[in-house]
């Protein structure tokens, strides 16, 4: 049992430990969420990465395909 008075950094582990199991059994969307966000940041990093390694282009050409596109 978790000393709720005085806990030591090793209940506090366990506490939190078992409110995010508790949490992610009965919030199944929660974890779903979380995962699909992550992987939105992972390719949104990826995309800048690429774009850090391509010239610059100018704003009207992008206007432009995105006009074009449309």
């Amino acid at each position: 049992m978790i000393s709720l008075t005085n806990p030591t950094p090793d209940d506090l582990k366990r506490a939190i430990k078992e409110a995010m199991r508790e949490t992610l059994a009965e919030e199944r969307r929660l974890l779903r969420d979380a995962i699909i966000e992550a992987l939105k940041d992972l390719g949104m990093a990826a995309a800048i990465r690429e774009g850090l390694q391509t010239p610059p282009v100018d704003r009207s050409d992008v206007m432009s395909a995105l006009k074009d596109a449309s």
